[in-house]
């Protein structure tokens, strides 16, 4: 694969119609012999065939793959099976020369992963030029090839590559440093997106959040293959549907891009094992962020009555807040309200970070369900619009 690019630049007229890949007959025949011949008694004959075999690459590949698998002759089938991994490489290797050659995308391609790819990653010039970038690297074209097979070695492989891209960042003494590519992180997010959590049960783990984040910043912001890389991130946060993916999904949103980071913080809300005190955050990001869209998921939070803060506050005053407290006053302020007229007290003490703080609002016990209770009354007159389109 490392030569494939240079032979297609090499070679301009490599068809990008993947029709012309077509085994003829008379090879495909030829192949099926050879194959026959390789369980001969005579040893001088199997030489021979399994040479000619070896010089055929890609055209005697689907004959080595059959028989591999079906032939009742044991010699057969290790012959056949030392010489498929060359052939199938080779025939891969001609597949992905005819995608690269179609630059307009006019035909459909039978190549490691692109159905998966694609649909994470679009299939416009950028998303194409993405994978064309990431075929380039052996790695990475193994792990495309596990996208179409069992998800479980899917999940496994996408945790040993993630180690490896970090510890290419940060090698040993003597071994050169190799920062990842875009191509590399979208290969690595797209197969986590795919793959099981059970065997990648931390996922994405936070060293190699850190590659994604310096790669996404290092690319610039009107690179061609800018829009399929946040394409990439956006499908693998909306992947994440535990606690911790959720919570790295958000981070990502908020530092990178990976799609409107209101939309993450709202999502913590009502992910299932997130910690009080990133739902309280959480809440207060979705005020900060104007996500006025995901007024609802602030109202899901109201209901959540996990502690916050609970012990004296300024003055001696005993304060108790709740994930549904900092909802409602977040819920306030992105209605453009002032949570003291719903009986919110202000630590304006502890505000350094301005009002988006979630430790900065909070309602006397004795004045919940005022509070609670005036919201609702609040939104039974001031409902959401209607969607785009809607009635």
């Amino acid at each position: 694969m490392f030569g494939l690019v240079a032979l297609v630049l090499a070679a301009p007229a490599v068809s990008p119609d993947p029709r012309h890949l077509a085994v003829p007959p008379a090879a495909a025949a030829r192949a099926r012999a050879l194959v026959g011949l390789l369980g001969s008694p005579r040893f001088p004959e199997r030489e021979e065939a399994q040479k000619e075999l070896a010089g055929m690459g890609r055209l005697a590949a689907a004959a080595l793959s059959d028989a591999a698998a079906t032939s009742p002759d044991p010699e057969v089938r290790s012959r056949c099976g030392r010489l498929l991994p060359a052939a199938a490489a080779a025939d891969r290797d001609a597949r992905v020369a005819a995608f690269l050659a179609d630059a307009a995308g006019e035909f459909d391609h039978d190549v490691p992963g692109w159905a998966r790819f694609k649909a994470a990653a679009g299939t416009d010039p950028a998303a194409r030029g993405l994978y064309a970038e990431a075929v380039r690297e052996r790695a990475n074209v193994a792990l495309l090839d596990a996208l179409d097979g069992p998800p479980a070695d899917l999940g496994k492989m996408a945790a040993a590559r993630c180690r490896e891209l970090t510890f290419g960042r940060h090698p040993r003494p003597g071994t050169p440093a190799r920062e990842p590519t875009p191509a590399d992180v979208a290969v690595v997010l797209v197969a986590e997106a795919g793959g099981p959590r059970a065997t990648a049960p931390r996922g994405l783990p936070m060293t190699s959040l850190v590659s994604v984040v310096w790669v996404a910043k290092a690319l610039p912001a009107d690179h061609p293959r800018r829009p399929a890389f946040e394409r990439v991130l956006a499908h693998w946060a909306d992947s994440r549907t535990d606690a911790a993916g959720a919570y790295q999904a958000y981070g990502l949103a908020e530092r990178v891009g990976a799609g409107p980071p209101a939309k993450y913080a709202a999502r913590l809300l009502t992910t299932p094992g997130v910690a009080t005190h990133q739902k309280a955050v959480a809440a207060m990001n979705v005020a900060r962020l104007g996500g006025r869209a995901y007024l609802s998921a602030l109202e899901a939070g109201m209901a959540d009555e996990g502690f916050v803060v609970r012990g004296g506050g300024v003055g001696g005053a005993v304060r108790e807040i709740r994930v549904g407290d900092v909802a409602l006053a977040a819920a306030l302020l992105l209605t453009g309200q002032e949570p003291k007229e719903y009986g919110f007290r202000e630590n304006a003490a502890g505000g350094a970070t301005g009002r988006f703080t979630f430790t900065r609002f909070d309602v006397p016990p004795g004045d919940r369900d005022a509070a609670f209770a005036k919201w609702k009354a609040w939104r039974a007159k001031n409902p959401d619009p209607p969607a785009a389109g809607g009635p």
